[in-house]
């Protein structure tokens, strides 16, 4: 079954050519990195827990030989190549991916002829109180009864909404001492070079509702929809008055009913 998965992406979306193109700053490596990439893959598709996990699985004998080769990389190995991955071109294969997935409709969403929406959002992904490293953003936090400092990594991602599978576009790392919108501006003008037509609509939390980023998204031609939280921003209570004058127009789905207003009038 996994040697006809490896067919079939390698027909539609010419993965093995595409890999060849990944490298890593490790100096006089002798497992390449395409290699690297196809054995951390593979534990996805399989859905293992862990590289240990993964390392016993490619000590099956002569197994994964047709797809990683002769020579397979530990579990160490696996962690140095990744830690000194180049990411832009597995930007590259992704943006790649996703647009060939579109154009072959691997994608499918969820009315026909609708407009393509990516969601921006920010999500931590570990922390630690013993290893830091240059990246790490910085925080203090009140554990029995004494103050602890906390090391941990954020990110931003940009995922498709509203279609199947809902494929993750790229991410962005938010860097020591500045904000989660500073990051997601730098995502936005990423993958609006890289998905151009593939993308309309991005779609925001209350964060994200800051003049800068904002006018950057109209700029480059795109819709924002942003969810307001707070009722004492001032967008909100500028919208507030304006809504009781004009008829909302009203969508049933199922037993869910929308109302929707356009305020063409905000300031």
């Amino acid at each position: 079954m996994l040697q006809r998965f490896f067919r079939y992406v390698d027909k539609i979306f010419g993965f093995p050519a595409q890999v060849t193109t990944l490298r890593d700053g490790r100096m006089d490596a002798q497992i390449p990195t395409a290699n690297v990439f196809i054995a951390v893959f593979t534990m996805f598709v399989l859905r293992l827990r862990s590289f240990h996990a993964l390392e016993q699985e490619l000590r099956r004998p002569g197994r994964w030989n047709r797809l990683i080769g002769g020579r397979k990389p530990s579990a160490d190995t696996l962690g140095y190549s990744l830690g000194k991955f180049d990411r832009g071109p597995l930007r590259e294969m992704i943006a790649h991916h996703h647009r060939t997935a579109w154009r072959t409709k691997a994608v499918h969403p969820r009315s026909a002829g609708g407009r393509k929406v990516v969601a921006l959002d920010g999500h931590e992904l570990f922390w630690s109180t013993a290893r830091c490293c240059p990246e790490c953003l910085v925080r203090d936090v009140e554990e029995k009864h004494r103050t602890v400092r906390q090391y941990y990594h954020r990110v931003v991602v940009a995922q498709w909404v509203g279609v199947t599978p809902p494929g993750i576009l790229d991410v962005e790392s938010i860097r020591p001492g500045e904000g989660e919108v500073v990051a997601a501006g730098r995502l936005w003008e990423r993958i609006v070079r890289d998905y151009a037509r593939l993308i309309d609509v991005v779609t925001l939390d209350a964060i994200y509702l800051e003049a800068p980023f904002l006018k950057k998204v109209l700029a480059l031609g795109k819709h924002f929809v942003v969810v307001m939280k707070q009722e004492a921003r001032e967008l909100y209570q500028d919208a507030d008055p304006l809504r009781r004058t004009i008829e909302p127009q009203r969508i049933q789905d199922g037993k869910k009913t929308s109302r929707i207003w356009d305020l063409p009038q905000l300031t």
